[in-house]
């Protein structure tokens, strides 16, 4: 299980992040069917900024690994990545904290 403490000023946002990066999982295997290195590292900036600005650090550390790979273009360490950020947003317990 990951725990996450969230401001709790997001907490009307946080059911659309998760679907949103529910949908940035599915795009991201289609892109890896694909070999699309462009757009994986496109969607990994992407990834990072909103993970970091809602308070998900270990979404948004993904989605710099993301980019890191890309310019490698090492397919097995993507398709780790993508595994561990669908693991993180099924499991991920949240709480709401005044910040």
């Amino acid at each position: 299980m990951y725990k996450v403490i969230i401001d709790s000023d997001f907490e009307e946002l946080i059911p659309n992040f998760l679907e949103n990066r529910k949908t940035d999982v599915d795009r991201l295997k289609k892109l890896v069917l694909e070999k699309d290195y462009t757009m994986i590292g496109n969607l990994g900036h992407s990834i990072s900024g909103v993970g970091f600005n809602y308070g998900f650090d270990f979404i948004g550390k993904i989605g710099v690994e993301l980019q890191r790979n890309v310019a490698t273009e090492n397919l097995l360490e993507i398709e780790n990545l993508i595994e561990s950020l669908e693991k993180y947003i099924d499991n991920v317990i949240i709480e709401y904290e005044e910040m």
